[in-house]
């Protein structure tokens, strides 16, 4: 027997992107995303932020809105 997996729209091939623990380089990235209406998956440690290099979790709604996020220790 012979299965065939299509995605959205029948696509036959998909590419995902996936990016951990919220760094500041995550805004730029995620407005290229939602310009060519690409989407990402967001990997956020809670643990990590306020160092200056990540983003605030108070930024973390707004900024990744319409992508995955998923929790990341």
């Amino acid at each position: 027997m012979k299965f065939e997996l299509f995605y959205p729209q029948w696509k036959d091939r998909a590419v995902t992107f996936s990016y951990d623990d919220g760094q500041i380089f995550d805004r730029r990235l995620v407005d290229i995303f939602n310009k060519y209406g690409i989407k990402g998956t967001f990997n956020l440690n809670s643990g990590l932020y306020n160092d200056g290099k990540r983003i605030d979790p108070s930024e973390w709604r707004e900024l990744y809105k319409g992508h995955e996020v998923a929790a990341h220790t």
